[in-house]
């Protein structure tokens, strides 16, 4: 789906029970998806940085893109097959639903 928000780059390999109030330098790359290029890390590098406030960065972005993605859905939906999204409590139920 064409959404406005992007989720950005998080270090998935990073977290863990012992570095949840990690702050410092940046995680290294290798911490990254394989689709970070060292010229992206580089740009974003921060000397200052902290595991707690990009999560929720990260997550905010996470929830936003998501709920632009569901109201793409629900618009094609309903222009598309006379549908509402709402109508049922599954998708599965929704794929079986006759307009």
């Amino acid at each position: 789906m064409d959404v406005d928000t992007l989720k950005g780059i998080f270090p998935y390999l990073f977290p863990n029970l012992f570095n949840l109030d990690y702050v410092g330098p940046m995680p290294e790359i290798s911490y990254y998806n394989s689709n970070v290029t060292t010229k992206l890390y580089d740009s974003l590098y921060q000397e200052k940085w902290s595991l707690r406030d990009e999560t929720l960065k990260y997550l905010d972005k996470d929830l936003s893109a998501l709920l632009e993605i569901l109201n793409e859905f629900q618009d094609d939906l309903f222009i598309n097959h006379n549908l509402e999204l709402t109508s049922s409590l599954t998708i599965s139920n929704l794929a079986l639903t006759n307009s």
